[in-house]
């Protein structure tokens, strides 16, 4: 409960009344100050009797209900729709300001709403959040800001339940591809699909022969049987198993846009591991670094929620990550031979990645992914117009140029590597996997 503007005025002007009958304390006017003096008392006794009746109106105040609706499950970084319902029953209109009690992990330049409340007619507003962390997260009461009928007093009035959300890697990725798997663009997205007609690894199905087929692909006794060629047509193997070893360590820490580069990689993560569910394949995940956390082989298209539960509330960590035990831990976890995501962010002295990628490769394929900061590139991009900005663009052509070196050192120890902006990750690890498909080798 406070004093309203409106009460402050009134308490003001009363004290400055107050000062009139000493002011007009003369011999000559004691009649008048006499008189000034008691219209001063009846007025501070009738606003302090107003007050107070109206203090006891404003707590006697009918109940108040709000009902709030939101997403349980929202993707990181897109702004989510919250729409509060009021129930009451007062008799006159109403102009309360509201402040719902949001997480702090998330954006909001909404609050406080003003809302006008009808007579007997419950309201609905509504605000926009974006979250900008991932993990459970938690709405608190609803925070109502009640004026007095006399607009003497507001009073602060707490409603509302507490309400539980949990915000996922961003996936509209995956509805992006969705979306173009079914225009068949998916070359919109940057995805090589590089589809060979009547080629691959696996028997799918006979079919009339079709001018370009080679002679190989001819099934001779069913040209004999229907007297006609009829060719074999080949796809993908499938039931075969990608797992993610994902850093979680302190150079995932890094951002690029508002984004980790952990984050960009479980969104990396997300979208291949669709593509290779609806491939047919299995998948699952191990992050290492800050915290272990194994997901076993996941398969069919619907493992895909699954994955997104088991990674939501992963977060990177101030540890540094252990190669060379990540690969012990692959060796003891997966005995079947997988094709190994490795998401990292390397530097010169890692030098027990080498071992490491040994250790792996006696068994799995490995493609090793690599970060690389977005800033490198614009400070490449910088035409220098100063001594400090030339020294700044010669540090970074030697880091870059040392970072290369590095790069084809591991080059030699992984089956495939990629060094990409964090944003480039997603769609580069989609063709990485298809070129695994296609060479054949896994």
């Amino acid at each position: 409960m406070r004093p309203t503007r409106r009460l402050v005025i009134v308490a003001l002007a009363l004290s400055a009344a107050a000062l009139i009958p000493a002011a007009l304390n003369l011999s000559y006017l004691e009649q008048q100050a006499s008189l000034a003096e008691s219209l001063w008392r009846i007025a501070l006794a009738l606003t302090v009797s107003l007050a107070l009746f109206d203090w006891v109106l404003v707590r006697r105040t009918a109940p108040i209900g709000i009902e709030r609706r939101v997403r349980p499950n929202i993707p990181l970084n897109h702004p989510a729709r919250v729409e509060l319902c009021i129930h009451h029953r007062f008799t006159r209109r109403l102009i309360v300001q509201l402040y719902d009690q949001h997480p702090e992990d998330v954006a909001c330049a909404d609050m406080p709403i003003t809302v006008p409340l009808h007579p007997n007619e419950a309201s609905i507003v509504d605000y926009h959040v974006r979250p900008t962390r991932r993990g459970n997260l938690q709405f608190g009461t609803t925070e109502l800001l009640l004026p007095s009928p006399l607009g003497l007093w507001e009073r602060r009035y707490r409603t509302g339940d507490v309400t539980q959300i949990r915000v996922y890697p961003d996936f509209s990725v995956i509805s992006r591809y969705l979306e173009l798997v079914g225009d068949q663009h998916v070359s919109r997205l940057g995805i090589k699909l590089n589809q060979r007609r009547g080629e691959g690894l696996e028997f799918h199905q006979l079919r009339d022969y079709r001018p370009g087929d080679s002679l190989r692909q001819i099934d001779w006794k069913a040209t004999s049987r229907r007297r006609k060629l009829i060719s074999k047509e080949y796809q993908e193997e499938r039931d075969q198993q990608v797992l993610f070893a994902i850093d979680s360590g302190r150079r995932m820490r890094s951002h690029d846009g508002e984004l980790s580069h952990f984050d960009h990689a479980l969104n990396a993560m997300l979208l291949l591991a669709y593509v290779a569910l609806r491939q047919g394949d299995s998948v699952g995940m191990l992050s290492f670094g800050a915290r272990e956390h194994w997901v076993p082989m996941l398969r069919g298209v619907n493992s895909i929620n699954t994955l997104l539960n088991e990674v939501y509330d992963l977060h990177s960590g101030p540890e540094a990550a252990d190669y060379v035990a990540l690969a012990e831990n692959i060796m003891r976890r997966q005995r079947r031979r997988a094709l190994v995501v490795l998401m990292t962010n390397l530097r010169e002295e890692d030098q027990d990645l080498i071992p490491a990628l040994r250790l792996i490769r006696q068994r799995h394929v490995v493609l090793l992914a690599n970060l690389r900061e977005s800033v490198l590139d614009e400070a490449l991009d910088v035409d220098p117009v100063n001594f400090a900005e030339a020294l700044t663009l010669a540090g970074t052509v030697h880091y870059v140029r040392k970072r290369r070196q590095v790069q084809k050192t591991y080059e030699r120890h992984a089956h495939l590597t990629i060094d990409a902006r964090a944003s480039e990750l997603p769609i580069k690890v989609v063709n990485s996997y298809w070129q695994v498909k296609r060479a054949g080798i896994l």
